[in-house]
This record gives structure tokens, C-alpha cells and sequence, in this order.
């Protein structure tokens, strides 16, 4: 499976290779990782690299191929698409048109909301933070543009793909 990968902004060619139920060979940018990825639980995945052992918390925010993934103290925003697909959308400007909302990526409580309505804000912007599992998580604006509405206050708790703030 190939794919393109954008790990904090930063474009990536990826290429996975399954070779049984837990083994997986992982080309990133050219270079080879041999892997074994078992999921603990839901959403949990034990990663073993050489004599490296990795945990890794993933959960989807709502918008597709895009994920947050939580490794130790840090949060990775990552998206994944097919390469064919990445290509279709750029050459019909594709994107993210009107108004798009900025979706709770699992339930938490809002903790601060970082911009007011009114606000320019920039894609990837911090605008909101949630805490969820005793982890704070800076929600990034799905797009560039001007914050239209608020539907939440600080304290509010919110379940998983709730909209918090619309953007235009």
C-alpha cells in the first residue's frame, strides 16, 4: 500500500508491506523500518522497532484521514491519503470550501478556548484545547479563514466528532 503521509505539516511517501498478522515492513521517505504492531485495545497499538518498544494512542478527528496520534507526552497530528487521491483534490481545488467545523477528535472537557469569533486564524491554528484522558490536546482550525461561531464554552464537556467552532 502506498501512501502520503503529512506528519506535523510535513509531507512524507510512505509504503506499507503486511507480512503476517503483526509484521510489517515500513518505507518512510526511502528508508526501511521493520516493525511488529499489535493493538492492545481499541485505539492502543504496541510497537516493537529493533530493541525499541513504542505505545502509541490514535484516535480519528472526525475529518477523514486524519488522525491525532498520541506518543508518551506528545501529540502528532497525521493525516494519510492515497497519493491518487491527494493528486485529484490538488488539481480540482479541492479543499475545504465555506463553512467547515472543528470536531472534538474523542470526548473530553474543553479547557480554554484559544481564539474569539471574529478571528483570522491560519489552518492548523490552535483554537481549542481538550482535555481527554488526563491529556491536554490543542485542536488545530480545519482550514484558513475567520472564526464564524463558538458553539462551546471553557468547562463544557463534549463527545467525540461534537463540532466546536465553525470556520469560514
Amino acid at each position: 500500500m502506498e501512501l502520503v503521509g503529512v506528519i506535523q505539516k510535513k509531507e512524507h511517501q510512505i509504503k506499507i508491506q503486511q507480512k503476517n498478522d503483526r509484521l510489517f515492513n515500513i518505507q518512510i521517505d526511502g528508508r526501511s523500518y521493520e516493525v511488529d504492531c499489535l493493538e492492545l485495545m481499541p485505539n492502543l497499538y504496541s510497537i516493537l522497532h529493533g530493541d525499541n518498544s513504542y505505545e502509541v494512542r490514535v484516535h480519528t478527528n472526525g475529518k477523514g484521514d486524519r488522525y491525532d496520534a498520541h506518543f508518551y507526552e506528545d501529540t502528532f497530528q497525521v493525516e494519510m491519503a492515497d497519493p491518487m487521491k491527494k493528486l485529484l483534490e490538488a488539481s480540482a481545488g479541492a479543499g475545504k470550501k465555506g463553512e467547515v467545523p472543528l470536531e472534538a477528535p474523542m470526548p473530553g472537557q474543553v479547557q480554554r478556548i484559544l481564539v474569539k469569533e471574529g478571528d483570522e486564524v491560519t489552518e492548523e491554528q490552535g483554537l481549542v484545547v481538550l482535555v481527554a484522558m488526563k491529556m491536554e490536546n490543542e485542536l488545530g482550525s480545519p482550514k484558513t479563514g475567520v472564526v464564524k461561531k463558538i458553539l462551546v464554552a471553557e468547562g463544557d464537556n463534549v463527545e467525540g466528532t461534537a463540532p466546536l467552532i465553525i470556520i469560514a
